[in-house]
């Protein structure tokens, strides 16, 4: 019953959280276009909306996706958590050389980045 609860607080919690990031980037960038027309006369208002539109589905989507659970290596690497992780080895062979090789590049090109 515990367990059941808990996982009830965590989907009332995740709502909230995923329309505060897929609303956030909007509205910002929303009230920027606003005072660059007042302040400035530069009317980028509809241009910067449309970036926070989109930047706010990329956020909702990368944060839901995390929250699931299902974040696969790409979007670790692309988004900066890339953990250090060593490859999964069970047996020596050519195969797992190459992948120890691919592991090591990729962990040395991050380091370098």
């Amino acid at each position: 019953m515990k367990n059941e609860q808990r996982e009830t607080f965590k989907m009332l919690f995740f709502v909230p959280q995923l329309g505060i990031t897929a609303l956030t980037p909007v509205l910002l960038l929303t009230a920027l276009g606003i005072w660059l027309k007042d302040s400035f006369q530069i009317d980028i208002l509809v241009w910067l909306v449309i970036i926070g539109v989109a930047s706010g589905f990329t956020a909702a989507f990368r944060f839901a996706k995390a929250r699931a659970g299902k974040d696969d290596e790409f979007t670790r690497s692309v988004s900066g958590i890339y953990d250090k992780k060593k490859p999964p080895v069970t047996e020596e062979n050519e195969e797992t050389e190459d992948i120890k090789a691919e592991y090591e590049r990729i962990n040395a090109a991050r380091d370098d980045f």
